[in-house]
């Protein structure tokens, strides 16, 4: 009896089971979500919380695909919320940053260094002919260019201008046409304006370069999709007797030295630092102050349009952190003396500009740090 009955038990106990079974497999995708616990209900409440139950559709920035909706598109520039930045660079055209030092003849020393505005330019032109021998005395002027072969063919050319540096102690720079592309490595002009008058003659010889290296610590400066380092323009006035007639009394040979450090190139546009920005919300750059080759790096939250920046101390240079805004293509920051004006180049790939640590200041260039350059 008790046997029996035993198996009946059982029976229905396995009857019932294959029913629980199926029941569970049946409302198991139902129930276990990020929604609902399923069995453990009880026990904790859902990740997800509340499933959404509204009767019409999310809002359309909620349909997308994740990288295009807004939050993932952070606008860095316009609206009402535009932060206070310096703008330093016009979007989507050549800019560039300069320091500029004047040596004192008098004062036999340096007077600097101040900020100014950096343009380089590359062009082609037409080899002219090399001056020939000196016209007799008394024979109007001679102007010969050192940069000339000779050969009368198509030659590249690179210049710069250095202005805006906001004093009369230094004027605005205009370098000679220097041979080669600077891009393809460091170059060099010279050009030499002669004047006879009266029998005496008078020489100017101006010489300017750029090189790609810090000329103090040999550092050799390779960013992306600028032009960084050293430029410098020297004019020397030369008197001399010809046919024993002396030179204007008085007058001396005269060199007028200026020299610094630069970054130029193309800044991005607010278009393409909006796609850059889509897909780095955040981004870091390394680099160099290039006047003391101290080290640079900028970290920033194109989300909240804002930036923090690390210049180490090195060579001479003082270091500090500061923290600042981003509008577009430019970024700036102050905090007391100490200031920082900048812009993004080769379309958000390359952070440069200009730094104030309050007792000097420097021209500063960083790449991204995920494409650095080897």
């Amino acid at each position: 009896m008790n046997i029996k009955t035993r198996a009946v038990v059982l029976g229905v106990g396995l009857a019932l089971g294959s029913v629980q079974i199926a029941s569970a497999a049946k409302h198991r995708d139902e129930e276990d979500s990020v929604y609902e616990w399923g069995r453990w209900a009880v026990l904790s409440p859902a990740a997800g919380g509340e499933p959404y139950r509204g009767a019409s559709e999310p809002e359309a920035s909620n349909n997308v695909r994740p990288d295009g909706a807004d939050e993932f598109s952070p606008k860095i520039a316009g609206g009402d919320s535009t932060p206070n930045v310096v703008q330093s660079c016009e979007p989507g055209a050549p800019c560039g940053f300069a320091t500029y030092t004047r040596f004192d003849a008098e004062q036999d020393e340096d007077v600097g260094p101040v900020l100014a505005t950096f343009d380089l330019n590359r062009r082609q032109i037409t080899d002219p002919s090399p001056g020939g021998m000196p016209p007799p005395p008394g024979g109007g002027e001679m102007t010969a260019s050192a940069v000339a072969d000779g050969t009368g063919g198509t030659v590249t050319v690179t210049d710069f201008d250095v202005t805006n540096a906001g004093g009369a102690g230094f004027p605005d720079v205009h370098s000679v046409d220097m041979p080669g592309d600077f891009t393809d490595g460091d170059v060099r002009g010279t050009r030499v304006d002669t004047t006879f008058t009266g029998g005496a003659m008078q020489s100017v010889v101006q010489n300017s370069r750029l090189s790609h290296s810090n000329q103090s610590t040999g550092q050799v400066f390779r960013f992306n999709g600028v032009d960084a380092g050293y430029w410098s323009h020297i004019a020397n006035l030369q008197l001399a007797n010809i046919l024993g007639v002396a030179a204007t009394e008085g007058a001396l040979p005269m060199d007028v030295d200026y020299d610094g450090y630069f970054v130029h190139g193309i800044t991005a546009t607010v278009a393409e630092m909006e796609r850059f920005a889509a897909g780095r919300v955040n981004a870091s750059y390394n680099g160099y102050v290039l006047d003391y080759s101290a080290p640079v790096r900028l970290d920033f939250d194109f989300g909240n349009r804002t930036w923090n920046g690390n210049f180490g101390t090195a060579n001479g240079f003082t270091g500090f952190n500061i923290s600042g805004a981003v509008d577009g293509a430019n970024f700036s920051a102050s905090d007391g003396t100490r200031a920082v004006n900048g812009a993004f180049f080769n379309q958000g790939f390359n952070a440069s500009g200009a730094v104030d640590n309050g007792s000097t200041v420097g021209v500063f260039s960083a790449d991204l740090v995920e494409d650095i350059l080897e």
